[in-house]
């Protein structure tokens, strides 16, 4: 059954989708599988916004997807996997309990383990006197996990305020920093290195990172630090399918939406670049909330939503894809893990170095080995061949203009950087790595603008500062009644964050108190043995 016809007034569905990012696609997957007409329309040519992989050489890399949380069995990947009948075709496979990211500067490297107990000894042991502020710090940081977790992506802050006690971690720490908490702990600059080693998953420094969102990374990594059995690619693949074998459901790709239609408080139809109408009951947004306006001509929104969409963007990410032959990455120290690699201690002066003074000469790294994670090598890189991505923090601003002025400065600025990085992997990791590169593509924050529409070539929507992840934030809700926003800045980022968001979403379109209630529930903390 396909799409209703409406003749001039355009195909009519239940629910139309604008982008098929995380939030997108798989909050349109669990609405088609429901049985609800959806037609989701994308500007690029591939689904998945930041998930989306595609194809150098012989090898198939991941956007913008690295390691993932919140989607084991027992998690809501599990439960949005089991929602679509997935569950034996997608799995994802724990990352070494040992070592699942080391964290290297200067003077000392650590290896982040599973289980908050088991760090907390380890690092007492390596910073005498620090035991009891390591225990308070941990039992802190899973507290506001719990709670976080308890709560629904769509929860106003009124309920927040009418449940103090439930949510009295994440009222209390609503406006506090990360730094400031190891300020008050008392912890010395290197603990404090190693505690926020892994901040690249937010792209912010202790100092200005949200406390709340400091929890949640750690956190969910600690319980579950993962990725696909198979490879993301097979992951987006699969998800996507199930999405077009639904009856009367579309993802048109290629497909931008250059205007909505509203009357009063509802969105009646939206129309693309390429003339075509849609019309439905309900429409989702994936895009970013201040791109929202523009489509509706003449609209000026109304106050409370403006100051809402008075955000700052998260930190543009440049991203090294590399193919490589003839080199053994574990031989070089590296497998089922992700490295981090810093070239100094202090971490808010290196992320100031970087973002605020634009000197790359010496850049911070996170660098993964995709081909040492998945299973099925074979789907993501030739026989014989390895995949390492490498991805740092770089400002907008200044390649933006440089591309707009002089593209032949942009590519040399890019050059520069991608020497830079290499001169570092050569020079601490894999001696003569240039000669081993079979296929080098480098990803700047305007790529990230131009095929995933991200503003400021953002990487996780809004800035993850406590003014942006506090309780009263954007979320869903828009000026209209049947508009919803879908996308990270209305949720959490990422793939876990994804599944969080379309789940919630889904129970609150559908009334599902059933699921609403399974979202919610009293999660149990995995690895509380000491020392497990």
């Amino acid at each position: 059954m396909g799409p209703r016809a409406g003749g001039r007034a355009g195909e009519r569905y239940d629910y139309a989708i604008i982008g098929s990012g995380l939030g997108g696609l798989l909050t349109g997957a669990l609405l088609a599988n429901a049985g609800a007409r959806v037609c989701i329309l994308e500007r690029h040519y591939h689904p998945g916004g930041y998930a989306h992989s595609f194809k150098r050489g012989g090898y198939w890399f991941c956007a913008g997807l690295h390691y993932v949380f919140n989607s084991l069995p027992d998690e809501d990947g599990g439960l949005f996997l089991r929602a679509l009948g997935l569950e034996d075709e997608i799995r994802f496979s724990p990352m070494a309990d040992e070592s699942f990211d080391i964290l290297r500067f200067p003077s000392l490297a650590y290896s982040v383990r599973r289980g908050i107990h088991a760090n907390a000894e380890a690092l007492a042991r390596r910073f005498p006197g620090c035991e009891d502020g390591l225990r308070r710090y941990y039992a802190l940081l899973a507290a506001l996990y719990l709670e976080a977790f308890q709560a629904p992506v769509s929860l106003p802050l009124r309920a927040f305020a009418r449940h103090p006690l439930r949510y009295r971690h994440l009222l209390r720490h609503r406006n506090t920093t990360t730094g400031e908490l190891m300020t008050r702990l008392g912890f010395p600059v290197e603990l404090r290195d190693v505690l926020s080693g892994q901040c690249g998953n937010i792209g912010l420094p202790p100092s200005r990172s949200s406390l709340i969102a400091h929890a949640i990374n750690v956190i969910a990594y600690d319980q579950g630090a993962c990725y696909p059995t198979r490879s993301y690619f097979h992951m987006m693949r699969r998800i996507a399918r199930a999405f077009r074998e639904r009856p009367g459901c579309r993802l048109r790709l290629k497909e931008a939406v250059t205007r909505l239609e509203v009357a009063r408080d509802r969105v009646i139809a939206l129309t693309t670049a390429r003339g075509r109408r849609v019309v439905a009951d309900r429409f989702l947004f994936n895009g970013d909330p201040k791109l929202l306006p523009a489509l509706i001509e003449g609209y000026r929104a109304p106050r409370w939503f403006r100051r809402k969409l008075g955000y700052e963007y998260s930190a543009a990410s440049f991203t090294l894809y590399m193919g490589l032959r003839d080199v053994d990455l574990r031989a070089h120290g590296f497998g089922n893990w992700n490295v981090w690699h810093y070239p100094d201690h202090d971490l808010d002066a290196v992320y100031r170095r970087q973002l605020v003074d634009q000197d790359l000469s010496r850049p911070f790294l996170a660098i993964t080995t995709p081909t040492l994670h998945a299973s099925a090598r074979a789907e993501i890189a030739p026989a014989g061949g390895e995949q390492m991505v490498i991805c740092t923090w770089v400002g907008y601003e200044r390649m933006a203009r440089l591309r707009a002025r002089d593209e032949a400065a942009y590519y040399r600025e890019k050059q520069r950087v991608t020497d830079a990085i290499l001169d570092t992997i050569e020079r601490e990791y894999v001696p003569g790595i240039r000669a081993r590169i079979e296929v080098l593509e480098a990803g700047s924050p305007t790529t990230n603008a131009f095929y995933c529409a991200a503003p400021a070539g953002n990487s996780y929507g809004a800035s993850m500062t406590p003014a942006h992840v506090n309780l009263g934030t954007i979320r869903g809700q828009t000026p209209f009644r049947n508009l919803t926003l879908v996308g990270a800045s209305s949720g959490m980022p990422g793939l876990g964050g994804g599944f969080r968001n379309a789940l919630s979403t889904y129970a609150e379109l559908t009334g599902d108190d059933a699921l609403t209630a399974a979202l919610t529930r009293r999660r149990a903390l995995r690895y509380l043995e000491r020392g497990a």
